[in-house]
């Protein structure tokens, strides 16, 4: 067959435009949802802060909390806890008056967040108080003693910090025991260790809460130490059970390791007991 030449691309040559065009219809539309966003954030902010001033009225009718304070103790805040995400004051984590407590005193926050930064350099501390604000309002030997304990118990995890950043409600050592006494119930027989399954899927614990699913308790006596119950398993199999038993993890299933943590004396290096 004969070949046919290519397409012309260009019939003409293109006048050089002298004219300036108008930005697109996209770049506008970004830049009015950007603008839109920024005021939103503002009267959102104004808003918070009102309404903790006027938590300073209380029940009993006192003078509400001075705007300019809140106003300094915001914008401290700010700096503390730069981001990523930015600072907020987020009315539906904690009430009204607790962020009061935070914004009119910052130095105290500024020495619980160097308090958290000792034990753990790398952790991203924005993200941790933006999900779980309570505890700014810890005392400083509680969060040290605390993390201490925490940083324990995840000595052989791969990335401590990036596990509590994904989980940070795992910053209680009684928290981060229940959810490895549970993992460990769920997946007995797999011979894979509760952190190891923790690690790879932070996210199975909130999938957890949400089907409504309990986590084991976690028992703490009078010198503050913490136990989960041992689980045998030693109860009546069903067939189904017993097939799930055979097939997937080669016979009847095990007990479940036991969990303790025994707070640490003060002039003894921590360890982490196991039974």
């Amino acid at each position: 067959p004969a070949h046919s030449p290519p397409p012309r691309l260009h019939a003409r040559r293109a006048r050089p435009s002298t004219c300036t065009h108008a930005p697109s219809s996209s770049s506008a539309g970004s830049t009015a949802a950007g603008a839109t966003a920024g005021v939103w954030a503002a009267r959102q902010r104004s808003r918070s802060l009102l309404e903790v001033a006027e938590a300073g009225s209380g029940s009993r009718g006192g003078a509400p909390h001075d705007m300019a304070a809140l106003e300094e103790g915001m914008a401290a805040m700010e700096v503390l806890l730069p981001g990523p995400p930015a600072f907020v004051v987020n009315l539906f984590a904690m009430k009204a008056s607790d962020w009061a407590t935070v914004l009119l005193d910052t130095s105290s926050v500024g020495r619980r967040i160097v308090t958290l930064k000792s034990h753990y350099p790398g952790l991203n501390l924005s993200s941790v108080f933006a999900r779980r604000p309570m505890l700014l309002l810890r005392s400083v030997d509680e969060i040290d003693k605390e993390a201490a304990a925490v940083k324990s118990m995840l000595s052989k995890a791969r990335s401590a910090e990036r596990l509590l950043e994904a989980v940070p409600e795992l910053l209680s050592p009684k928290f981060l025991l229940s959810c490895l006494a549970t993992i460990a119930k769920w997946h007995r027989g797999s011979g894979r260790a509760p952190l190891e399954i923790l690690e790879s899927d932070p996210e199975l614990i909130y999938r957890a809460q949400t089907m409504d699913q309990p986590l084991e308790p976690v028992y703490e006596d009078e010198h503050g130490n913490l136990q989960v119950p041992e689980f045998n398993y030693t109860e009546t199999r069903t067939e189904w059970q017993r097939h799930i038993d055979e097939t997937r993890y080669g016979g009847a299933p095990g007990p479940v390791i036991v969990h303790s943590y025994k707070p640490p004396d003060p002039n003894a290096p921590l360890q982490h007991q196991k039974q």
